[in-house]
């Protein structure tokens, strides 16, 4: 083999590389996009419809009772791919935008105090629950949580 053939074939498979990588982030790509607007649905319904159009010679678009059949398919495929269309572009940022700003709400400020039975325990009293700690030289060591609202 010459030199320049060698080349050639060197060449060669570099391009193919490069081809087989471009066409994999194409397929991610795609396939991020399929999944996100949810045009996964109607695309495996047509596939579906492909297979039996080969198989059992099924007209779909001649408006008989099957194609009407397959179309209303088509149809709900489209209206559920729309849902989650909805879902991903307009659901899905709100809800994250409300989560960080209740995120950004400052923290509950307890009522702290002590208490009265046994006085080395502190008790920091939140809306919803009692934190106890218990003093030790002046360092606070966390005890257990008590909620509020029990009968006892």
């Amino acid at each position: 083999m010459s030199k320049s053939g060698f080349l050639m074939g060197f060449a060669g498979a570099g391009i193919l590389r490069v081809i087989i990588k471009f066409l994999g982030y194409a397929v991610r790509a795609l396939s991020t996009i399929m999944l996100y607007f949810g045009l996964y649905i109607p695309f495996f319904y047509m596939l579906y419809g492909v297979i039996i159009k080969l198989t059992l010679g099924v007209m779909l678009f001649d408006f008989s009772v099957n194609s009407q059949l397959f179309l209303l398919g088509l149809l709900l495929c489209l209206i559920a791919a729309v849902i989650i269309t909805v879902r991903s572009v307009i659901l899905a940022p709100i809800k994250s935008v409300l989560k960080y700003m209740d995120r950004r709400t400052a923290p509950e400020q307890p009522l702290i105090y002590r208490s009265t039975l046994l006085p080395d325990l502190i008790i920091y009293e939140y809306s919803n629950r009692y934190d106890v700690f218990r003093d030790y030289n002046g360092r606070l060591c966390f005890v257990r949580t008590e909620p509020k609202g029990r009968g006892y």
